[in-house]
């Protein structure tokens, strides 16, 4: 019933929408090695058991706690309206070390605004989606618990591919029974050889009767590079307000103009944007 309600339940279909986001993107280190092993060997003052390596090891420790290697922000307004034409004007951007942005990270750039379409592109791969048309025979599903979303109930459903001879993905779906819509979904490239680890998680959210997303996370883990036994990591984070179903814009409202950085000098503060205050690793 999920995959027969698709076309209802897809974005594009409507009319019109609108949105603003609010995005984060940024590098990081996650350590792969034992530090309190290292520590140890400091603490027994046998100079034996400690390396180079391993103050390497505590000097990447230090930076990982301490700070991520980079950091961009920006926000964004979205207008689309029936069939196919779009517009996002860039309101707000920053990004650590530079004055003058030399990219801007949207919602969109690692994973579709939605997770109806029958291919899921991420990060300019293509894998065939769970809820697509004769996705029954490919993939096995599981139904994990039934919970509670206001006044509807939730099938919390998991799924794996049934063998590897495509590109799949694995994890959980979160289905609300009225609508067969989906609340959220969290998925993982499930061929365990790729070099770059890929998760997704988008949180939907009810808004004049239309699901419409709320949250998409991006992680991507590149497994295949070493940096003094460190992994590489980049972190998307995307937040959706202010979104309208139907709003009234015209034709005239749109040009060849898809993504408009706008004028630098005209942005306005980023920190009128945040949900929240950044921590200490992204101010730093």
């Amino acid at each position: 019933r999920t995959v027969d309600a698709r076309k209802s339940n897809e974005l594009e279909n409507l009319e019109s929408y609108e949105y603003n986001s609010y995005n984060k993107f940024w590098f990081t280190l996650k350590a792969n090695f034992d530090l309190d092993s290292i520590i140890n060997a400091v603490e027994s003052n046998d100079t034996l058991e400690y390396s180079k390596r391993d103050s390497v090891y505590m000097s990447i420790d230090s930076l990982i706690n301490r700070q991520h290697l980079f950091l961009s922000e920006s926000a964004t307004l979205k207008k689309y309206k029936k069939p196919g034409l779009s517009y996002e004007k860039v309101l707000a951007s920053r990004i650590s070390g530079l004055q003058n942005p030399l990219f801007v990270s949207l919602a969109t750039d690692f994973q579709p605004f939605t997770f109806y379409e029958p291919i899921i592109s991420l990060v300019e791969k293509d894998y065939i989606n769970p809820i697509s048309k004769g996705s029954l025979n490919k993939y096995e599903f599981f139904i994990e618990d039934t919970t509670f979303y206001e006044n509807d109930s939730v099938f919390v459903i998991s799924f794996e591919p049934k063998r590897n001879s495509f590109n799949g993905l694995t994890g959980s779906i979160g289905i609300v029974k009225g609508d067969y819509a989906i609340l959220f979904v969290d998925a993982i490239s499930a061929d365990v050889s790729q070099k770059t680890t890929i998760s997704i998680l988008q949180k939907y959210t009810k808004i004049e009767g239309h699901w419409f997303p709320q949250q998409l996370n991006t992680d991507l883990t590149f497994d295949s590079l070493d940096f003094q036994g460190a992994t590489l990591k980049a972190v998307q984070r995307s937040y959706i307000t202010n979104a309208k179903v139907n709003p009234p814009l015209a034709k005239r409202d749109f040009g060849d103009i898809t993504l408009d950085l706008g004028n630098q000098k005209g942005y306005e503060p980023i920190e009128q944007f945040r949900p929240f205050e950044l921590d200490s690793l992204e101010s730093n």
